[in-house]
């Protein structure tokens, strides 16, 4: 378009209306008239070899071939080396059956201009790659290409990694971020099912009651109904003459049964439960019916967030929620109640049940918990509710887990197996934090492993703990490997629970054998981790979270503040994890038998990933309790790659994780996609994700057990 705007600009008037009448006939396509034009035009300049191409064009679409192909290579004739013109010669040539001799077309377009891509791709097409040319496409220039190819994507990573970096936003720059990118609608379409929007407005203001009303009248997606229920003195309130107005606004009286009835003249529909006052984007419809439809159950939920209003500048957007997979403690106070819920119409009887609670918050929350016990709930990784204010979500720590009655018989004994080396001091100290703060000091059981110990005061430690008949010291002489000293010591003693646990911890919580008995209670639930602080009072393991940044597992909310409680209150909290660290970690001992142990080919690194994983393969869940805290005395600084050959170790453990675990290694059920993953810092900031983002953490996260995972290669 360049060009000939170029062109133009320099032709006489004759010959620049000819051009132009030929192009508006090329526009129609009506290739007779383009062709009396470009002729017109080259008897005026009969050297513009663009022209000539063009009235070759106009001839081949009439069909005049014969006559093309002379015009083509008139082109050539007029400017030798023209790639274009050999390339649509050869098409004609191609269309009038003379292969052999568009192969010969297609082959001098590359001498000409080696790096045409269209005259590579028809001799490669023609299976006559032995045209190419030998110093473009033969092994050498292959293997130099490749090596560009190899540094340029290299390059392009990286380049990737920064803009991801700089270009998500921070959380105090939310507002920016919705402005930034605006909610888009869903992709394709889905069968059409009628939304039936449930408002329970017996206790709101009118004012409140119109804002939602009208932002769902503002839908982009017409199909919904509306049932309002509401007393008698918002039923006799101007704001009950959108029924008269909008045929698809009922309200109805505050029976639930009146509910009921007017929801029972729709058979096929999606029934969405949000909150009076709330604010509806103007996509939510479509998005809520498309979740509904693609997800693998009957319900869904939505993101949301919280705003002020002023009536000029609109809503000031902030506090986001963005949910992971569900999961049991969803009913907890601790958790934020969902912002929005729809449910299929076979639950109906599930609604009529959830609206007999008075707060529509705990009525969305029951409704939840009630299609849990039924179906999978979706995540639907989309901001498309905003609630007031007011409402927003502060969290709060989940308090320890109460036992359901008193102990029956003996409680589990637990067997704590320590690797150590020369650490005297944090080992006697880890010890008397273990049985001080424990509930029955007498169920617990000690495996230390001196790992090649030379110091005298680590021996003078040993022997006295060898006088105790609930400590054995085990002596390993032999090269340091993780994986292969915890599975040798777990036969030493027994217990029926073992915790794997660092020599440099101290444990902070009273009672932490109780609490770990009752987080191992589930008969779902396969491995608990703890809340670890460094010895500063900031945060160094608040659950380990895989698909970080570079795709590599990384704990979360490293070096926050103590009492920062993260995103949903997630540090501060019991809840399903991915992953969680061996620096303390605890199983069944009959689940660590059924999965074989910890795998000894990972030395170092990712062997409590991979146990973690490997628990979870087999239906069972891992559990962040965040109720057991301790401090680990691991220096700041302390496991960071610093050089060539500890990077290289750490990425060929990675290597072999990803080699068994496949994409499970990049997908967290627990982490929103919209959450930005920058480098060691994840939840610090938010971006913007592609339908097919959303579409797989919908898939994700409505499976039945979304933490199931499956090896991809057993064969280590």
């Amino acid at each position: 378009m360049k060009h000939w705007k170029s062109l133009l600009r320099y032709l006489d008037g004759q010959l620049r209306i000819a051009l132009l009448a030929a192009a508006e006939a090329r526009s129609r396509q009506d290739w007779s008239e383009a062709e009396r034009h470009y002729e017109v035009a080259l008897a005026r300049d009969p050297m513009q070899p663009a022209v000539i191409l063009q009235l070759g064009h106009a001839q081949r679409e009439r069909g005049r071939l014969h006559a093309a192909e002379a015009t083509y290579r008139r082109a050539i004739a007029t400017r030798p080396g023209y790639p274009q013109g050999y390339l649509y010669l050869g098409h004609t040539l191609k269309a009038q059956g003379h292969s052999s001799a568009a192969i010969d077309a297609y082959a001098q377009a590359l001498e000409t201009n080696p790096g045409f891509r269209p005259a590579r791709d028809e001799l490669i097409a023609a299976g006559a790659r032995n045209r190419l040319p030998e110093t473009a496409y033969g092994r050498s220039a292959a293997t130099e290409s490749l090596g560009r190819i190899s540094a340029d994507l290299d390059s392009a990573l990286a380049e990737m990694r920064q803009w991801l970096t700089v270009s998500a936003y921070p959380q105090q720059a939310y507002g920016a971020f919705r402005k930034a990118f605006p909610i888009q609608p869903p992709p394709g379409s889905v069968a059409a099912k009628t939304i039936v929007i449930v408002l329970d407005a017996t206790s709101a203001q009118p004012s409140a009651l119109r804002r939602t009303l009208a932002s769902i009248t503002d839908q982009r997606d017409h199909d919904w109904v509306v049932i309002v229920r509401a007393s008698q003195t918002v039923r006799t309130h101007s704001i009950a003459s959108m029924e008269l107005v909008d045929n698809r606004v009922r309200f109805v009286s505050e029976a639930v049964e009146e509910v009921m009835s007017t929801l029972s003249e729709w058979d096929d529909c999606g029934i969405l439960l949000t909150q009076t006052g709330a604010v509806l984007d103007p996509e939510t419809i479509g998005w809520m019916r498309y979740a509904l439809e693609r997800s693998h159950g009957l319900a869904a939920t939505c993101d949301y967030d919280h705003f002020q209003e002023h009536w000029r500048t609109g809503l000031i957007l902030m506090s986001p929620v963005l949910e992971g997979a569900a999961e049991p403690y969803d009913d907890h106070p601790s958790r934020p109640p969902p912002g929005a819920l729809i449910v299929d119409a076979s639950l109906k009887e599930l609604l009529e049940e959830a609206l007999r609670f008075s707060d529509e918050s705990e009525q969305r929350r029951a409704l939840g918990r009630m299609a849990r016990q039924t179906t999978t709930v979706g995540r639907l990784a989309r901001l498309l509710i905003s609630l007031p204010e007011a409402t927003a979500f502060s969290p709060a720590a989940m308090p320890a887990t109460a036992p359901d009655g008193p102990p029956v018989g003996e409680p589990k004994s637990i067997l704590v197996v320590i690797p150590t080396r020369d650490q005297p001091a944090v080992l006697s100290k880890f010890i008397e934090s273990l049985y001080a703060k424990a509930a029955v000091p007498t169920s617990i059981r000690l495996v230390v492993i001196d790992n090649r110990s030379q110091s005298a005061e680590a021996h003078k430690l040993y022997a006295r703990l060898s006088r105790s008949q609930a400590i054995k010291v085990l002596t390993a002489d032999e090269p340091f490997n993780w994986s292969r000293l915890n599975n040798l010591a777990t036969t030493a003693l027994q217990g029926d629970i073992l915790l794997f646990a660092n020599d440099d911890i101290e444990m902070l919580s009273p009672e932490w054998d109780r609490r770990l008995r009752e987080a191992l209670r589930p008969t779902d639930v396969g491995v608990v981790g703890a809340r670890l602080l460094y010895a500063n009072g900031t945060l160094q393991h608040g659950g380990t979270i895989l698909g970080g940044y570079d795709g590599r597992p990384m704990h979360e909310g490293v070096g926050a503040t103590a009492n920062t409680p993260g995103p949903l209150g997630r540090w501060i909290r019991t809840r399903r994890a991915s992953s969680v660290t061996g620096a303390f970690l605890a199983t069944r001992r009959e689940v660590f038998e059924q999965v074989g142990g910890f795998t000894t080919r990972l030395a170092i690194a990712y062997n409590d990933v991979d146990f973690c994983l490997k628990v979870r393969s087999v239906g069972l869940q891992v559990c962040y309790a965040a109720d057991i805290e301790a401090t680990h005395h691991e220096s700041l600084t302390r496991g960071v790659n610093n050089t060539p050959e500890k990077i290289a170790w750490d990425d060929g453990e990675l290597a072999d994780l990803y080699r068994r675990w496949g994409k499970d290694l990049f997908q967290d059920p627990t982490v929103n996609p919209q959450w930005s993953d920058a480098p060691g810092r994840p939840f610090e900031g938010f971006r913007d994700i592609s339908r097919t983002q959303i579409q797989e953490y919908l898939e994700l996260t409505s499976r039945p057990n979304p933490w199931h995972v499956k090896p991809v290669d057993t064969a280590f």
